[in-house]
């Protein structure tokens, strides 16, 4: 994916290229559910859970990485 502009695959061997014909790349509406979170005082769209697994998993990846062997989450 090239900044969800255009898209490379290959199927059954021969390369294919879409092309978006909008670039949403989602911000704008990211932003309306946060200030309307905040708001009306809702619970936030994504849990702190959610958010801390996520990046501890980013953290492993890198670490597993550079150690070039796998790495426990």
């Amino acid at each position: 994916m090239d900044n969800f502009s255009r898209l490379t695959t290959m199927v059954k061997g021969r390369k294919k290229i879409k092309k978006a014909v909008l670039r949403d790349k989602g911000h704008k509406s990211e932003m309306n559910i946060l200030i309307e979170t905040i708001k009306d005082h809702k619970p936030m769209p994504i849990s702190f859970e959610s958010l801390y697994a996520t990046t501890l998993a980013t953290f492993k990846i890198h670490e597993s990485i550079e150690r070039q062997n796998s790495v426990k989450i």
